[in-house]
């Protein structure tokens, strides 16, 4: 953290009137006394350090909106909140060097004696009018619990804490978990028989849960725009899946009962999300979790998952112009053509908005029906949505091809030639006329990888003399959507180009099923998510354009200020909807956040991930203790480089599988994974590599060893001679040179002196040998 940061947070902490922040340098000098032991606190052994207080009071925070004022987007906060299962956790973000520093340099007089405390003043009447025009129901959970103003409702908890913040003149609403429900109901029945409350009493309150960490957990929701950022190896990629199905379950019950999980399940396995995130069993919930999360949720396209890198573009992330080889399952005609193919987030975009138009659960003899897909019109002209909408007006299917011949009479190809000789137009009219039979289902597609309708065909063709679209066949509307569908809903493959043919990829079973819901499909209902990947190695500008503005909360469609572009490529207006969440991820050993694009800064929310060696807390392998080795590792790398290259705990949960609780295993994690890391760090320095892993020759030393320490080391060193060489003394060369060698083989010993418990030596023996 650089100095102007350190002197942000001074002047937050001594700002006139402000004293209850001065309680941040009474926790800092509590922390300074057990640097090691304090700089990451369970907020219980904090409370009871500090007479039971709340550790918000020590904190001596307010608001979210005062604390976010100076933690900025690179670490320049002195502290953080994370979460442990047994509670909150209370994290120092400085070195003991930089905290001894910075206490140091406040007035002795700054640091109170005792914890600073104080009492909300409780809200009156007029606070709680000026809070029903403050009052955002976006900010909190859900609830029956209700308070009527004006006989219009709003959330109890959440017009209270608004009240409360007005009362104390916050520059927010006051924190939720100060007050519980029940003194709420009770302070405002008590004082204002007027205000009406509508209350229900099963309701499970904010306050009375089992920890801290569940009640905070409950009452927050999901950011739209995230990016968990951190070190390699810190589960990042991993925490999206949490992440994603928690979006998911916001909207959707999460009592539904789940039953194909496949491979490693029994066939009559089932469980609930609800019931999952119970386990105890962190091995068994995961791959439960990560199962839900492909076969049902990555599959219906609710969950998309995608990875920026320098070359990707708009093109490929919102829409743009593709070549489509002649003869291609995308385009079977004989020349190349070129159209507009929809990217990664304006599919999902359009999947977000789609809802049934129509939805028709009288559906007759479909178990014999034949499937069929049908182009209505040509997309690259714009033609489709003028056959489209000619469709809809008839209730029929419109075929493009035939002229202005009536077909009626033609029975069969023979027939149909004597009209008309053209090899496509006759097949494709044998096709829609004699071919597709009454009751058949047809797939009405929008291009090779969407379809807009499903029909059933109800009548025989018959000649539209008064239309310009003359060809068709009488149709009932099965499904019909406000934005077409991915193919993936019903088919295994793309749709081809063709007009009017018989699909194989069209999962038969599935489209029935598909047609047979009771319940009509209103995908707004339902939370989507896009997961970027390593959202740092893209060109942000070039990726998003102009519809960076778009994806904040208060642009989307439906909010206060919706904003809605017209696409560069396609010319359709576009807009973001509120169920669509973006989560990225972002390894700092890449790219500093300070580096990264200021309009994505600026819309998302960013949350570190750093390395967490209490996860791998008690893992031993052959007696080496792996919390010890990590923690002793990054404790270097941070001292040598920055905390932003540290090594993530990731690297060894693999040894939390007793199969592979031995020292090849560990050895191989070093060999392809930590040291290779290291030389991309150090820019091949071999000597800092050295001294992370403890391989020094002055690190044997100053532990007694002095020589034959070789067996010892991962980084193997010793000194060339330029003579040896060369063969002669050149005098632009420097003289001497070290070699450095990764030894062939890593044994207990050469682990356990990473973390300082080195191999007893003969101090004795080694200095008589010295003497000889």
């Amino acid at each position: 953290m650089n100095e102007i940061d350190l002197n942000e947070v001074k002047v937050y902490i001594l700002e006139k009137g402000q004293e209850h922040r001065r309680n941040i340098l009474l926790y800092l000098k509590w922390v300074l006394e057990n640097y090691d032991d304090r700089k990451e606190s369970l907020n219980i052994d904090v409370s009871t350090a500090f007479d039971k207080l709340n550790p918000f009071y020590i904190e001596g925070i307010k608001t979210k909106k005062e604390w976010n004022r100076i933690k900025g987007v690179r670490n320049n906060y002195i502290f953080e909140h994370g979460s442990a299962k047994s509670g909150w956790v209370i994290r120092v973000k400085l070195s003991y060097k930089d905290l001894s520093e910075f206490v140091e340099s406040f007035d002795n007089n700054d640091i109170p004696e005792k914890i600073i405390t104080w009492e909300y003043k409780m809200p009156i009447r007029n606070d709680f009018i000026e809070a029903t025009v403050k009052y955002d129901q976006n900010e909190w959970r859900p609830s029956n619990n209700k308070i009527l103003i004006g006989n219009k409702p709003y959330l109890l908890k959440g017009l209270f804490c608004t009240a409360v913040g007005i009362a104390n003149k916050l520059d927010s609403p006051a924190n939720f978990y100060m007050f519980n429900t029940h003194q709420v109901k009770k302070y405002i029945s008590e004082n204002f028989k007027d205000f009406q409350l509508v209350l229900d009493e099963s309701e499970e309150d904010e306050q009375i849960i089992t920890s801290e960490e569940e009640a905070m957990n409950k009452s927050v929701e999901q950011p739209l725009n995230q990016i968990l950022y951190g070190p390699p190896g810190t589960g990042k990629t991993y925490n999206t899946i949490n992440r994603a199905l928690e979006i998911i379950f916001e909207k959707e019950n999460p009592n539904t009962k789940f039953d194909s999980f496949g491979e490693g399940f029994d066939s009559d396995f089932e469980i609930s999300y609800s019931d999952a995130i119970k386990l105890d069993d962190e091995d068994e919930k995961r791959k439960i979790l990560k199962r839900i999360f492909d076969l049902t949720y990555t599959k219906n396209g609710q969950i998309e998952f995608g990875t920026f890198h320098q070359s990707y573009g708009y093109e490929e992330f919102v829409e743009g112009i593709k070549a489509i080889p002649a003869n291609t399952e995308d385009n079977d005609t004989e020349e190349m053509t070129y159209k507009v193919v929809d990217g990664i987030f304006k599919s999902l975009v359009e999947k977000c908005t789609s809802k049934d138009e129509i939805h028709e659960e009288n559906i007759t003899n479909y178990g014999n029906a034949n499937i069929w897909k049908m182009s209505l019109g040509n997309s690259q002209n714009g033609e489709d949505k003028e056959y489209y909408e000619e469709a809809v007006s008839s209730d029929a299917l419109i075929m493009g091809y035939g002229g202005d011949y009536d077909y009626s009479e033609c029975d069969d190809v023979e027939s149909i030639k004597q009209l008309n000789s053209h090899d496509t137009t006759v097949g494709m009219i044998h096709r829609f006329k004699n071919e597709l039979k009454t009751d058949d289902i047809v797939i009405i597609s929008d291009g090779n990888r969407k379809f807009k309708a499903i029909v059933q065909v109800t009548g025989e063709y018959y000649y539209d003399k008064d239309s310009d679209l003359k060809h068709k066949r009488k149709i009932k509307w099965l499904k019909k959507f406000t934005t077409s569908r991915s193919y993936r809903e019903i088919s295994d493959k793309y749709f081809t180009q063709a007009t009017l043919n018989r699909p194989k990829g069209v999962n038969k079973e599935k489209l029935f099923e598909y047609l047979s819901e009771k319940k009509t499909r209103d995908n707004t209902q339902r939370n989507y998510i896009l997961i970027i990947d390593e959202i740092n190695r893209g060109n942000i500008s070039k990726i998003f354009g102009e519809l960076i503005t778009l994806i904040e909360p208060s642009k989307r469609i439906g909010a206060d200020e919706e904003i809605k572009v017209k696409l560069t490529y396609s010319g359709e207006e576009f807009g973001v909807p509120s169920n669509l969440y973006i989560i990225g991820t972002m390894n700092t050993a890449d790219r500093s956040i300070a580096l990264m694009d200021t309009a994505l800064r600026r819309r998302f929310e960013f949350e570190e991930m750093m390395p967490k060696p209490d996860l791998i807390n008690g893992l031993e392998v052959d007696g080496i203790n792996i919390q010890l080795l990590l923690e002793k590792i990054n404790q270097r790398i941070e001292y040598l480089y920055d905390r932003d290259h540290t090594i993530g705990h990731a690297y060894f949960m693999e040894l939390k599988d007793t199969t592979k609780q031995n020292i090849e295993t560990l050895s191989n994690i070093f060999r392809n994974k930590i040291i290779p890391l290291l030389q991309e760090y150090f820019y091949d320095d071999w000597e800092k590599i050295q001294i992370v892993l403890g391989d020094h020759p002055e690190q044997f030393k100053k532990k007694g060893l002095k020589k034959d320490f070789s067996q010892f080391q991962f980084i193997q060193s010793s000194e060339i001679k330029e003579d040896d060489v060369l063969g002669f003394d050149h005098p632009d060369i420097e003289n001497d040179s070290v070699e450095y060698t990764i030894n062939f083989k890593f044994d207990v010993n050469t682990f356990i002196k990473i973390y300082g418990n080195y191999p007893i030596v003969d101090n004795k023996n080694e200095e008589e040998a010295d003497n000889a």
